[in-house]
C-alpha cells in the first residue's frame, strides 16, 4: 500500500500501526483518490457500485452484509458473519505483516471508536483526503439501513 520516497524495513512492516511508523506518506500512498477516480468512471458507465466503510460493516455486520449481498444479487449466508480463526492460502505475503487480528478472530468485533489523535507528520495528508472519503463515504452502505 505504501510506495512513499522512505524504504521500509522488514521491522517496519511488522508493527501493525502506520500511525506509529514516522516515514513519508502521501494522498496516492492512500488508494482513496484512485477509488473516487473508479466510482466515477463507473458511474458513468452506468454502474452503482457498493461502497463499504468498515465502521459501517462492525457496527451492524448482519445488516450490512444482507445490504451488500441483495445489491449484488448474492444470497446473504449467516456462515458469512464467522470463520475459523487462523491463516489461509489465499492471504498471500502480506500474511504475516498485516492479518495478525485477522488470522486471530473468529467474527466481527464490535465497533470501538479510535481514542488516537492523529500524529503531526500525518495531518496534512488527513486533511488532504478527507474530500476523498467523504465522497466515497457519503453513499456508503449503512448500518441503519
Amino acid at each position: 500500500m505504501l510506495n512513499g520516497s522512505m524504504p521500509m524495513s522488514a521491522a517496519t512492516l511488522t508493527t501493525s500501526r502506520l500511525v506509529e511508523v514516522p516515514i513519508a506518506v502521501a494522498i496516492e500512498d492512500t488508494g482513496l483518490a484512485d477509488q473516487v477516480t473508479l466510482l466515477e468512471e463507473l458511474r458513468a458507465a452506468g454502474q452503482e457500485p457498493p461502497i463499504l466503510d468498515s465502521r459501517e460493516v462492525l457496527l451492524d455486520p448482519p445488516g450490512v452484509l444482507v445490504e451488500l449481498c441483495a445489491r449484488l444479487a448474492v444470497p446473504f449466508d449467516s456462515r458469512m458473519l464467522s470463520w475459523p480463526a487462523g491463516p489461509r492460502p489465499e492471504d498471500g505475503v502480506w500474511a504475516p505483516h498485516w492479518y495478525e487480528n485477522v488470522h486471530r478472530s473468529t467474527g466481527f468485533a464490535p465497533y470501538r471508536p479510535r481514542t488516537e489523535t492523529v500524529p503531526a507528520h500525518l495531518k496534512d495528508v488527513l486533511e488532504e483526503c478527507r474530500p476523498y472519503y467523504e465522497t466515497l463515504y457519503r453513499d456508503a452502505l449503512r448500518a441503519d439501513g
